[in-house]
């Protein structure tokens, strides 16, 4: 599975993915796509990534940048998209047109479609 995400779809992977709860078998698959999702230091000097430990809040500067990002594996690429689909963003997420825009895109990516 290969994804082109933006700084702020690839957080929020790294988001999901990093609160996956359960089985060893599902930490161990979740450890493994972190493992390829999570930014290096030069990455994140790049976007001008900045971690708040106080508010636990993240911010960055460069939002113009993409990541090419490839999960080898077809066992964790379903994961991946099952978390995904799983994963209930907030109602302020929906309030925002621009993010509204990204989560449909990183869907489109992962082959999320309609459910009816």
């Amino acid at each position: 599975m290969k994804l082109d995400l933006n700084v702020w779809q690839l957080l929020n992977l790294i988001g999901i993915i990093g609160t996956v709860e359960g089985s060893v078998q599902n930490i161990r698959k979740a450890d493994k796509i972190l493992d390829i999702l999570e930014l290096t230091d030069a990455e994140k000097e790049q976007i001008g990534y900045k971690f708040d430990a106080t508010t636990g809040s993240i911010t960055w500067t460069d939002y113009t940048i993409k990541f090419g990002v490839d999960i080898p594996d077809p066992n964790l690429g379903v994961f991946l998209v099952e978390r995904v689909r799983l994963f209930k963003w907030p109602e302020a997420a929906w309030s925002s047109h621009i993010v509204r825009k990204q989560i449909v895109d990183l869907y489109d990516q992962l082959g999320i479609k309609d459910e009816a």
